[in-house]
């Protein structure tokens, strides 16, 4: 019985290695953290006051109407 678990967990182990590339998940994961990056430079560029910005889009999105 103890050869037939090493054996199975031999074979999760070889698996879970073998996967190579990242998924979809991760290319969206990546793809926000991009845009999210270039909308921050952009942002700075204009010379915006970003924190005047995100404390409207926060106001506004808690403020009741």
């Amino acid at each position: 019985m103890t050869h037939k678990l090493a054996a199975r967990f031999t074979a999760a182990a070889s698996t879970a290695r073998s996967e190579k590339g990242a998924t979809g998940l991760e290319y969206a994961g990546m793809i926000a953290v991009a845009a999210l990056v270039v909308g921050l430079v952009w942002t700075a560029i204009q010379g915006a006051d970003v924190g005047g910005k995100i404390s409207s889009a926060i106001s506004d999105l808690f403020s009741p109407g």
